[in-house]
C-alpha cells in the first residue's frame, strides 16, 4: 500500500518535474546561443538575488503553515492559517523589494564588485512579490496533495513562459538586449504568481480573514525555525555564486550555475520524494508509529539512490561531453563538475534527511547542522576561491553537502533508530 501510493504521487509529480527540467536546460541553452556566456553569468547573479530575496520575504512562513494546514485539513481554522501567512508573506515581500531597490547599486558595486550588474539587479527586485507569492501558495498546494500544482509553479510554469518568451523577442521582434531578457524573466514570474492564486482559490482559500499586527509577529515567529533552515540550504547555492561572483569571473558564475543546473538531474527522484513523503512523515511522527517510518524511510532512499547512480556516474565519466553541450567554454570545468557531482552522491545515498529533521520538530537540531556545514563551506571558500577559482570552490561545496548529510543521518538514527541511508537488498 505505501509504495503504491508513493509510486503512483511521485510519477505524478515526475512527470511535471521533467517538464520544468527540460525547460530551464533549454532556457539556458538558448540564452548561450543567442546572448553570450557573460551574459548569462549576469542572469545568474540577477536571477540568485531574486531568489534569495524572495526566499527571505517567505520567511519559512510557508513550511509552518504546511505543517499546520496537513494537520487541520479542511477545517475553517486551515483556511485563517493561510490567509493570515499569505499576508505576513506580502508584506516582508514589499520591505525586502523596496529595500532590494535602495541598495541594489551597492550591492553590485561594493560586494560583488560587478557595476555592470547594477541596472539588472534593480529590474529584477520587481519580482519579489510575485515569487514570494507562488512560493508560499505552491506549499499550500502540497499540503493538500496537489503535488503536480506544486512542482509546475516551483520549477515549470517560469521556464517554460520565459523559453517561449526568448524565442519570441529573439526570432519574431529580433531584439536580443539584456535588458529584455531581465523584463520577460520577470513576465515569467509573474504568470507563475498569477497560476498559483487561481489554484489557491480553486481549493476555497481566501483572504478574507481579519489580520493584525500580532498575527503578523506569531507568523514571524513560527517561520523563524524554518527560514534558517530553508536559507541555509538555499544559501549554499547562493554563498557559492556569491563567492565566485566576488573572486572570479562572470564566466566562471556561468560555469557554476550550468553545473549547478546539470547536477540537479541527478536530484530529481530526490526533489520528487521530499515533495511526496512529507505529509506521510508529519502524520507518522504525530502518531509515533516509527515502524511504519522506518520501512518508508527505507523505501524512499532506495528510488532515490537507484534512480540518481546512473546520472551520477555519467557525470563522473564523461563530464567534458555533458558539458559540451552547453558550448565549448564550459568544458574547462569538467573538474568543479566532478566535485560537485560527488557531493550529490552522498545526498542520494542518505536520502531525505533534511525533510524528516524538519517534519519531526527537529528544526533546531537541523539548522545548527546546517550552519556549521555553511561554515565549512565558507571557510573553504574563502581559502580555496581566490587561488584555484571554480576548482577550489567546487572542492568545498562538495565537503560541505557530504558533511551535512552524514550528520543528519546520525541525528536520525540516534533518535529515533532509523537507518536513513541507502542498503543494498534491504526490503
Amino acid at each position: 500500500m505505501i509504495k503504491s501510493t508513493l509510486f503512483k504521487s511521485s510519477f505524478v509529480v515526475l512527470i511535471a518535474r521533467v517538464l520544468g527540467l527540460v525547460f530551464a536546460f533549454s532556457c539556458i541553452y538558448i540564452i548561450n546561443v543567442f546572448y553570450s556566456q557573460n551574459i548569462f553569468g549576469v542572469y545568474t547573479v540577477c536571477f540568485t538575488l531574486l531568489q534569495m530575496f524572495s526566499l527571505i520575504s517567505v520567511f519559512g512562513i510557508n513550511i509552518s503553515v504546511f505543517k499546520e494546514i496537513v494537520i487541520l485539513e479542511d477545517s475553517f481554522e486551515a483556511k485563517k492559517t493561510y490567509s493570515k501567512g499569505l499576508k505576513s508573506v506580502v508584506i516582508n515581500s514589499i520591505i525586502l523589494t523596496i529595500f532590494s531597490i535602495a541598495f541594489s547599486k551597492y550591492i553590485a558595486v561594493y560586494i560583488f564588485n560587478k557595476p555592470n550588474i547594477y541596472v539588472y539587479s534593480r529590474i529584477i527586485s520587481f519580482g519579489i512579490p510575485f515569487l514570494s507569492i507562488s512560493t508560499f501558495n505552491a506549499h499550500i498546494l502540497r499540503a493538500k496533495n496537489k503535488f503536480i500544482h506544486f512542482q509546475l509553479i516551483i520549477s515549470g510554469i517560469t521556464f517554460i513562459s520565459f523559453f517561449f518568451l526568448i524565442l519570441i523577442i529573439n526570432k519574431i521582434l529580433n531584439v536580443n538586449s539584456i535588458d529584455y531578457l531581465i523584463y520577460v524573466y520577470l513576465i515569467s514570474v509573474l504568470i507563475t504568481s498569477i497560476y498559483s492564486c487561481f489554484q489557491i482559490n480553486n481549493l476555497g482559500f481566501n483572504l478574507k480573514q481579519n489580520f493584525n499586527c500580532k498575527d503578523y509577529l506569531l507568523n514571524i515567529k513560527k517561520g523563524f525555525e524554518f527560514l534558517i533552515a530553508q536559507s541555509s540550504m538555499q544559501f549554499f547555492n547562493w554563498a557559492s555564486i556569491i563567492l565566485i561572483t566576488v573572486f572570479s569571473t562572470l564566466n566562471d558564475v556561468a560555469n557554476l550555475e550550468v553545473i549547478f543546473r546539470i547536477t540537479a538531474i541527478s536530484s530529481i527522484t530526490l526533489g520528487i520524494i521530499n515533495s511526496v513523503s512529507a505529509p506521510t512523515f508529519v502524520k507518522y511522527f504525530k502518531s509515533k508509529d516509527y515502524l511504519k517510518l522506518s520501512k518508508y524511510v527505507s523505501q524512499t532512499t532506495s528510488y532515490i539512490f537507484v534512480s540518481a547512480l546512473p546520472i551520477l556516474l555519467i557525470l563522473l565519466i564523461f563530464p567534458k561531453l555533458v558539458l559540451n553541450i552547453f558550448g565549448f567554454n564550459y568544458q574547462s570545468s569538467s573538474l568543479a563538475l566532478i566535485f560537485i557531482a560527488i557531493g550529490q552522491f552522498f545526498s542520494a545515498f542518505f536520502g531525505s534527511v533534511g525533510v524528516l529533521l524538519q517534519m519531526s520538530g527537529n528544526e533546531k537540531t537541523f539548522n545548527k547542522i546546517l550552519g556549521l556545514s555553511l561554515v565549512v563551506l565558507l571557510v573553504l571558500g574563502f581559502l580555496l576561491t581566490p587561488k584555484f577559482k571554480l576548482n577550489g570552490l567546487a572542492l568545498a561545496i562538495m565537503v560541505s553537502t557530504i558533511l551535512w548529510n552524514l550528520l543528519s543521518a546520525i541525528v536520525i538514527y540516534k533518535k529515533y533508530n532509523i537507518i536513513s541511508f541507502y542498503i543494498p537488498f534491504k526490503k
